[in-house]
């Protein structure tokens, strides 16, 4: 096989699988879909180019209100969370906690692994907050003012792990195990960021 098939082959491989995640995600939307049909339950209606996630989370979100309004709350949580962030100045990358992810791994991804004490990071994560507001040094002109940052940045964390927890009894029961195991995941990955550097 020459170099020009052997890349036609790779090409057409790579459009296989990705045909092939489709037909699986509308399948799993569709089955989730069906299974909350059957209550009779009312489908939010969306309205023109309102998007809360993304087009293939909203399709789902829509038939589980619970769920929705969860995760519109969420929403606004994380936004005050990443602003937050801003104004903190810290190197802190909020998008790997986005409630949108969390969902499309929750209700698309692949079988969950271990989900138990999902929320087991979260006083190490504060933990972290607080071992940067300390390590600002006194007596500079913006060190009330940093502290200040971190401050709220740690209050806006909290209120978003609030939301977050508070939506796993909206999860459809198929997709609570990977949900809490997205989460831990997650939580676990910013655990490692050293947050008492970034103010040195």
């Amino acid at each position: 096989m020459n170099k020009k098939q052997m890349l036609l082959a790779v090409c057409a491989a790579m459009l296989l699988t990705g045909c092939g995640g489709k037909k699986e995600r509308k399948a799993t939307s569709a089955q989730l879909i069906e299974q909350v049909e059957q209550f009779g339950i009312d489908t939010i209606e969306a309205k023109p180019g309102e998007t809360l996630c993304s087009n293939s989370v909203d399709g789902v979100l829509r038939h589980y209100p619970e769920l929705y309004h969860a995760t519109r709350k969420a929403v606004k949580a994380y936004d005050k969370w990443v602003e937050a962030a801003k104004e903190a100045g810290l190197k802190v990358k909020p998008q790997a906690m986005d409630v949108t992810t969390l969902l499309d791994e929750a209700l698309f991804g692949d079988s969950a692994t271990d989900a138990d004490s999902a929320w087991q990071h979260l006083p190490t994560i504060d933990s972290l907050y607080i071992q940067a507001i300390v390590s600002i040094p006194s007596g500079q002109p913006d060190t009330d003012k940093r502290k200040t940052a971190i401050g709220r940045m740690r209050k806006a964390w909290q209120a978003y792990a609030q939301q977050l927890q508070d939506m796993t009894p909206t999860i459809p029961q198929d997709c609570t195990q990977r949900y809490l195991s997205t989460v831990k995941g997650k939580t676990k990955g910013l655990t490692d960021i050293n947050l008492y550097k970034q103010n040195q």
